[in-house]
């Protein structure tokens, strides 16, 4: 329906007999609407921020037969529940800060910004004076001031006073917080670009101009997210303690249509808080705070619970995150579902796993086992040891983002330090693989004739290794690489409070020794067959060679001797020993009378030539003849002369 709302008589029709009215229109007309709800006795809902407008709406809600319940988009609306729920669990307060922004996921320009939302809205929360409390004192503070800085999930954002975002929370914490303050999250350089447009260049007092400027120079777009900041420090129990509560909420396809973050956000915040007036948890006349709504009303809403569902809804649930990656980490669920100790996330709170305890009698079985599994590991080869920890390493590359986000979520680090410290673990499992091949010894000098010292390490056992959980997993990776390597086992004790990381990790491992063992069991196979093979000649034959062999020696595919091979034993001799046993059955070649054009040996052989590479005399007395084998860096030559040129090497 489309309607002129400055019309108060077509208003008036179109509101008359209605259950409420929601306004989502520029803050500059809700008067207006809210005063057409009065009149006709329907609830009034609206999602404006602004501090003027909703002064108005607290004034008529006074005497009305209906609820009104302004503010009930991101900021103020879910923000303030937020704020508001975490600040009543604590004995005093000190600090309540509270940040929300809408941005674009791929910003492109230099404000870093693209229109998300109302452009009159923006304008309005840039120019405006912002409320707040300082020192305990409720103050009006100047917008775009107290820029700061922050980091979250490994990205920088700017946060400053921008009007409207406290709603009336204010007021209800009025004397009983020292600082209470709301501003607005952009990507860096953002407040300084705006600073100077609107108070060097004096586009505050003509703001259309700055509507039009705006909008025809930054695009809309759908692909933004929404940032939910809330800290929240005081005293619990006489301790000093800090609550935060952060999330992002991302563009989504809904019900076939791309949504915005920020339209899903405002929509579904509104939408929850019509559907608790409708259901009676909400008082039904008068000025309802959105302070005055419970969060854990809001969050299991059906309507919340629709958005959550479809992966768009601002309510976040570590638990929910935390099972697939453990699932695609090789993670069983009865080892996160069967146990007695809980295990909770420090992001929210909630328990994400119940794993089993170890009892005393328990702990010494397994070092008793690692103690049996040392004994048959220090006899494999270095090298191999070190080919189990590369494989190790390659689960961690394949694995990488989905354990730094485990990290993250179990530990409370920023996602760069989770990736960070999966890093080192692939890290040191490089350095590692090259250790396995230079585990050397020393030789040492000694005065007894014909003997050596020779210095050997080994492995020394079983190897405890006990982590904290501000290191959840790079520490261990730093000893059980090194220990592996080494031929020693490894029993890990890891932090209560990261439990679901050492399980993720020790699945993996479980995957590489997998693999290991299947490599193995490849090696001993082909070894085995192998050994059916002939010698290689002396050009290096190849798997073609020996079957040819095979055909020319007469024998069988399994080696079995032939037809021929039976009329000629030395057939089934390898080459190397049949060509020796033929030149044995030879007869002695006497000298030959008359002018030789040989030179012979004394044993009818033909003399050689010597060209000797190692200079030693040993090697001289070796050799006795020109058929003899290579030995001590001597290379034989056979050579004959003849009558009409020089002598010229055979080639053997």
């Amino acid at each position: 329906v489309a309607l002129d709302i400055t019309d108060v008589r077509a208003l008036d029709g179109l509101v008359r007999g209605k259950f409420a009215v929601l306004s989502a229109a520029p803050y500059h007309l809700t008067t207006r609407i809210a005063e057409a709800a009065k009149a006709n006795s329907a609830h009034y809902l609206d999602l404006t921020e602004d501090v003027a407008s909703t002064r108005h709406v607290k004034k008529l809600a006074v005497d009305a037969n209906s609820a009104f319940i302004p503010q009930c988009g991101l900021a103020p609306g879910f923000i303030t529940i937020v704020a508001y729920d975490l600040a009543r669990h604590f004995d005093t307060l000190q600090d309540v800060r509270m940040r929300v922004g809408a941005l674009p996921k791929y910003p492109s320009n230099a404000l870093n910004y693209n229109l998300t939302w109302s452009t009159d809205g923006v304008i309005n929360e840039y120019c405006e004076p912002c409320e707040a409390i300082v020192n305990g004192q409720l103050r009006e503070v100047p917008p775009l001031e107290e820029c700061d800085e922050f980091s979250l999930d490994g990205v920088t954002y700017e946060a400053f006073n921008t009007s409207g975002g406290l709603g009336t929370l204010c007021e209800t914490l009025a004397g009983k917080v020292r600082n209470l303050n709301y501003r607005t999250i952009r990507y860096p350089g953002h407040c300084a670009i705006m600073k100077a447009l609107l108070n060097d260049l004096r586009l505050r007092d003509r703001r259309d101009v700055l509507k039009d400027i705006l909008e025809n120079a930054l695009p809309a777009t759908l692909q933004d997210v929404v940032i939910v900041f809330v800290t929240v420090s005081g005293s619990k129990n006489g301790r000093l303690i800090q609550e935060s509560y952060a999330n992002k909420i991302y563009a989504r396809n809904m019900n076939g249509h791309m949504r915005s973050a920020i339209q899903l956000t405002t929509a579904g915040g509104i939408c929850t808080v019509l559907d608790l007036l409708t259901q009676g948890v909400l008082p039904t006349k008068g000025f309802i705070r959105q302070e005055d709504i419970s969060l854990e009303n809001f969050l299991q809403n059906r309507v919340r619970s629709d958005l959550r569902a479809a992966g768009a809804g601002m309510s976040y649930s570590v638990v929910e995150e935390i099972a697939p990656l453990l699932q695609r980490l090789g993670v069983r669920k009865e080892w996160v579902t069967s146990g007695s100790l809980a295990v909770h996330s420090p992001l929210s709170g909630e328990c994400t796993a119940r794993v089993p305890v170890t009892s005393a009698a328990d702990t010494s079985a397994i070092i008793d086992n690692a103690h049996a599994a040392f004994l048959e590991w220090r006899k494999v080869p270095a090298p191999r040891r070190g080919e189990l920890v590369r494989l190790l390493g390659e689960e961690l590359r394949a694995a990488k983002a989905d354990l730094g986000r485990l990290v993250t979520l179990e530990a409370g680090k920023i996602t760069s330090e989770g990736l960070g410290e999966v890093q080192e673990m692939i890290d040191i499992c490089d350095f590692a693989v090259g250790l396995s091949r230079q585990l050397y010894g020393l030789t040492l000098a000694t005065e007894r004739s014909d003997h050596r010292m020779m210095e050997t390490w080994h492995p020394l056992g079983v190897v405890g290794v006990i982590t904290a959980f501000n290191f959840p997993v790079a520490v261990w990776s730093w000893n059980a690489a090194l220990a592996f390597v080494c031929g020693n086992s490894v029993v890990w004790k890891p932090s209560e409070k990261t439990t679901l990381t050492a399980l993720a990790v020790h699945a993996l491992l479980e995957r590489a020794i997998a693999k290991f063992n299947a490599i193995g069991n490849r090696r001993a196979g082909g070894a085995r067959r192998s050994a059916h093979r002939w010698p290689r000649g002396r050009r290096g034959a190849g798997r073609s060679s020996a079957r040819a062999s095979r055909v020319r020696d007469g024998l069988h595919r399994d080696g079995s001797p032939g037809r021929s091979a039976a009329r000629d034993p030395i057939r089934t001799q390898p080459p190397r020993a049949r060509r020796q046993q033929r030149r044995d059955r030879l007869p002695e070649r006497e000298p030959r009378s008359g002018p030789a054009r040989h030179r012979l040996c004394g044993d009818g052989h033909r003399r050689p030539t010597l060209h000797d590479t190692s200079k030693t005399l040993r090697a001289r007395e070796r050799v006795r003849h020109a058929g003899a084998a290579i030995e001590g860096g001597l290379r034989i030559r056979c050579c004959r002369r003849s009558a009409r040129g020089p002598a010229r090497s055979s080639g053997r």
